[in-house]
């Protein structure tokens, strides 16, 4: 009896140290898996590509400390040869413009990870605005880009005895404008893909990018100070340097302010920099009209500044513009810039777009549009802008414009709306060019026979 007692009372203690064991082991697991996951999250957060700022991207990275200003400098350094070989290629604007805008963009996607691929002292200036960059840090990047500038120059006037540059034309009010527009664009364009977390782990950041360069560059701009000042330091000009250098500067302050006003993140930004920062019911209400307002304003003076310089063809100049605008600011407005589309999102579906927004969203579009005519009516003239758009054509009748232009219309509209409700393409990194390309290819086909509005 006692052996039987004690046999039993030796097994509920084995069953008690076993059980006490085993769940000591669960515990032990599930805190080791806990600690593993917050850690892991921890790495990813801090080697994830959220911006252009050097401490968000070489975070976790092996590689040596001063990597960062010899990609900084060896990038600008391939600029500004680029632009400067070009610059005297016998060859269309277009061409010399799709020449920087295809070195670009790999550089931008080689140098993501190493130094965020700023190349540009105004990307580095927008970034110390905004409180993405320390004043050090944008102190040696800014150095950095100016030697390599300055290099690529150098090398440039070797290459090219004759000179590098020829700022003849430099200066004058109808070089500026695209100047401060497209450098406008490109640092927005560049906040928007590269730091907004709205649009983290993005891959069009370098398209985007370099789609706005290929713009501005065909159209006489050159959005870059220390590739300017490198060029013209090579070809030993000194007329227009200001021009090529400060505009860039000063549409960093803009762009900046702009970028604050309209993404809902940076309201909750940490990191206050010089910009003033506003609220979030703000942003919420005014940012997406301002959004369509300066959208509709940049992809119709694209259009008329096709229509001036016949550098590049209308379509796909339009088609571009639209590309980037999509990339860069569809996050917040859904980027429609035109009335006929944010009619068709009303008509699908009501709750998304209320009325209110609609007349909102159509007005401010119009708006844009009629500033960019203003702009481009006192800065080029009347005349230049006469004579492209006579609607309709002679051969035909107004009815047969009617129906190509409303054809037309309703594939782009279709287009969009159906890659913006679709479950499908929801993430869609594509998304932006589709809507490009069904307006490039619209403007293709209403050009032939209708005037291509």
């Amino acid at each position: 009896m006692r052996c039987l007692w004690f046999e039993t009372m030796l097994g509920l203690a084995l069953a008690q140290s076993t059980a006490t064991s085993n769940l000591r082991l669960r515990r032990s697991i599930v805190v080791k898996d806990s600690f593993h996951r917050s850690y892991c999250s921890k790495v990813e957060s801090a080697t994830s590509f959220s911006g252009l700022s050097l401490s968000k991207i070489s975070a976790g990275v092996d590689q040596p400390k001063n990597a960062p200003l010899i990609m900084e400098t060896l990038g600008t350094t391939i600029i500004t040869v680029t632009a400067g070989l070009l610059g005297k290629a016998d060859m269309s604007p277009g061409l010399k413009a799709l020449g920087v805008a295809a070195v670009l963009m790999p550089l931008i996607h080689a140098g993501a990870r190493v130094s965020g691929a700023n190349y540009n002292p105004s990307i580095s200036v927008a970034l110390l605005l905004l409180g993405k960059m320390p004043p050090a840090q944008c102190l040696f990047y800014i150095s950095c880009q100016l030697v390599g500038a300055l290099i690529g120059g150098v090398l440039t006037k070797v290459l090219l005895p004759q000179g590098a540059m020829d700022p003849s034309s430099v200066g004058t009010i109808a070089t500026c404008v695209p100047e401060a527009l497209f450098s406008f664009a490109l640092i927005l364009t560049a906040l928007q893909t590269t730091v907004s977390k709205s649009q983290s782990r993005n891959s069009f950041f370098g398209s985007a990018i370099s789609i706005v360069v290929f713009l501005g560059v065909a159209f006489g701009a050159g959005m870059n100070p220390a590739v300017a000042g490198g060029l013209f330091a090579g070809a030993g000009h000194q007329k227009g340097l200001l021009a090529r250098t400060i505009l860039p500067l000063i549409m960093t302050f803009p762009a900046a302010f702009f970028f604050r006003l309209t993404d809902i993140d940076e309201t909750y930004a940490r990191e206050m920099g010089l910009v003033p920062s506003v609220s979030a019911a703000f942003v919420r209400a005014y940012g997406p009209y301002l959004i369509e307002l300066v959208g509709s304003f940049l992809l119709t003076t694209t259009i008329g500044l096709a229509l001036v310089t016949k550098n590049l063809p209308i379509p796909l100049a339009a088609g571009l513009a639209l590309t980037f605008l999509a990339f860069g600011s569809g996050y917040v407005s859904g980027a429609h810039l035109n009335p006929a589309v944010s009619l068709g999102v009303y008509l699908r579906n009501a709750r998304r777009i209320r009325m209110q927004k609609l007349a909102g969203y159509a007005s401010i579009q119009v708006l844009g549009a009629l500033a960019s005519g203003a702009m481009l009516r006192y800065v080029v003239g009347a005349g230049a802008l006469e004579g492209r758009y006579s609607v309709p054509r002679a051969v035909i009748s107004c009815g047969q414009a009617f129906a190509v232009e409303a054809l037309f219309t309703c594939m782009m509209v279709s287009t969009i709306l159906h890659i913006n409700a679709s479950t499908g393409y929801q993430g869609n990194q594509c998304n932006g060019l589709v809507v490009g390309l069904a307006l490039m290819g619209g403007l293709l086909i209403t050009d032939v026979v209708g005037g291509g509005c």
